[in-house]
């Protein structure tokens, strides 16, 4: 392995690593029974992790966003025309100031319906 590739990689595997990002509590909204919950959530410049949903971001500059998970029942006919198949959560990011720079998208979410 080249030390360029041996240094992507180390770098790879340690942003993967909770501990690299910071941790944020983020408001909880749910104004109807019906509907899923937003998150809002505000950030300096940094490198972020919601607490709730495992959701990462990369901001230069202060940033506020808020998001929502959606179903994919009301988008299945259109992935299905295009022969895909949904995998993993399907979020509505909403930035409301600022800027993000990058953003990690979980790849589970507990539903907390899971009995052993």
């Amino acid at each position: 392995m080249s030390q360029y590739t041996d240094t992507k990689h180390r770098s790879s595997v340690r942003q993967q690593e909770s501990s690299y990002w910071i941790k944020l509590e983020p408001e909880v909204n749910c104004d109807k029974t019906d509907e899923a919950s937003t998150y809002s959530l505000q950030s300096e410049a940094g490198k972020f992790e919601c607490s709730v949903s495992g959701l990462r971001w990369v901001s230069k500059d202060k940033v506020d966003f808020k998001y929502q998970f959606l179903s994919w029942e009301e988008h299945i006919d259109r992935v299905e025309s295009l022969q895909y198949m949904p995998a993993g959560p399907l979020l509505d990011i909403t930035v409301t100031a600022g800027k993000l720079n990058e953003v990690y998208l979980p790849h589970w979410i507990c539903t907390g319906m899971w009995t052993h």
